[in-house]
């Protein structure tokens, strides 16, 4: 008996098996870590400090919630077709994680404005305003200044301050 053996081959279209790819291991969350976050806003004319107002925040660090604080009041405004609101105040928005070496990322949105102060009653008010934004990265109790800026008009200094504190 005369035969040939040979080997079977796959047909060309059909995919070879892959081993499955390893699982992931599943990502751990952080915990909600509560901070009471303080920003205070002070107000200079040279060296002498015209105003400070402070705001507390509490913010959960870690929960990807941004925690946001509106302050402030509508100033009636004459224009020709009367009377217009403007709205004056203080807008904050703050979201924060916890990192690997004990310092908390703070993700910080300030916006502020006030009626400028007038000699001449008048006048039309004038307004200021300043917004920040700013990530900073601080430790429990550790304060920064995260903003100073001169009004071009007034040379008012607007400065930012802000502390965390683990709660």
């Amino acid at each position: 008996i005369s035969g040939s053996v040979g080997l079977a081959q796959a047909p060309l279209n059909v995919p070879i098996a892959q081993a499955p790819a390893p699982a992931k291991p599943p990502a751990v969350e952080k915990p909600s870590v509560p901070l009471k976050v303080q920003v205070t806003i002070s107000r200079y004319d040279g060296e002498k400090k015209t105003s400070s107002l402070p705001f507390t925040l509490w913010v959960n660090a870690n929960d990807q919630n941004t925690t946001t604080l509106s302050v402030g009041i509508q100033v009636p405004i004459g224009a020709a077709t009367g009377l217009q609101y403007r709205n004056v105040g203080t807008n904050f928005s703050c979201l924060a994680s916890a990192m690997d070496d004990g310092r908390f990322k703070v993700v910080l949105t300030v916006e502020d404005s006030s009626v400028a102060p007038s000699k001449d009653s008048s006048v039309s008010p004038t307004f200021q305003s300043i917004a920040a934004h700013n990530t900073l990265l601080l430790r429990d109790g550790q304060d920064a200044q995260f903003i100073a800026a001169t009004d071009k008009v007034s040379g008012e200094v607007t400065k930012g301050d802000v502390t965390i504190t683990v709660l």
